[in-house]
């Protein structure tokens, strides 16, 4: 689907619908799948714009790594991991965009809550095992989209 089919109701559903199973998916196993937003948002990502979900997830990537250099050289634990992650976070996905000459989503749109995604996931990769984590957002994720996308069938 493209940006004009998506619209502001079902971006919102998908969100509630991945706060839901990843609440669900933390009670279940003890991991976050990647904080509450991320599964909801990469869902309607893979529903909407599977384009912007595979860049999310790189710059998750290159997130993390950043942070796992970082605390060789600076202590990083508690507020001050997440911080730098979720700043580490946004540098990388401004970064994508001013390299790539994308635009910036707008403010107020859905796509702009792609840009805390990153540093949000790379931090819960940081504080729990990694492939558990991948696994449950996966998972997390997966059910958040069939759920989206048999609603957005129904109507």
């Amino acid at each position: 689907m493209n940006t004009h089919s998506l619209s502001p109701e079902a971006a919102v559903l998908g969100l509630a619908v991945g706060i839901i199973c990843a609440l669900l998916f933390y009670l279940r196993t003890r991991l976050s799948p990647g904080g509450l937003l991320t599964p909801g948002w990469l869902a309607v990502a893979a529903i909407w714009e599977p384009r912007a979900g595979l860049i999310v997830l790189g710059a998750s990537a290159v997130t993390y790594l950043g942070v796992l250099l970082a605390r060789r050289f600076i202590i990083l634990y508690s507020d001050r991991l997440l911080a730098a992650s979720m700043l580490l976070g946004v540098v990388v996905q401004v970064t994508w965009y001013l390299t790539t000459s994308s635009h910036f989503p707008p403010l107020y749109s859905f796509a702009s809550l792609g840009l805390v995604v990153p540093g949000w996931f790379a931090y819960q990769l940081t504080c729990q095992p990694v492939r558990p984590t991948l696994v449950t957002t996966g998972l997390a994720t997966a059910v958040s989209c069939g759920v989206l996308g048999a609603v957005i069938m129904i109507n």
